[in-house]
């Protein structure tokens, strides 16, 4: 969705009637520090009693923000 040409993004990240906006090209840099990596355990509790497998994906990320005056947040005034 866009808004004046402008990207919107849903998130559950943020609470409802909170928002943040923000620069985030010059603002913050998203950097994956390790590759995701998936793994498939069959040994994890009830498991093998249920025929279930648990998989754990995880992964390093980091996001640097390098300019905190480029992101306003706040929250809705209502009527």
């Amino acid at each position: 969705m866009y808004f004046n040409g402008v990207p919107v993004y849903r998130t559950t990240a943020i609470a409802a009637k909170n928002y943040l906006i923000g620069d985030f090209e010059m603002g913050a840099q998203l950097m994956i520090r390790s590759e995701p990596q998936v793994e498939f355990f069959e040994q994890d509790n009830t498991n093998v009693r249920y025929n279930k497998i648990t998989v754990r994906v995880e992964g390093r990320v980091a996001l640097p923000v390098y300019s905190p005056g480029a992101f306003i947040t706040g929250t809705f005034a209502s009527y």
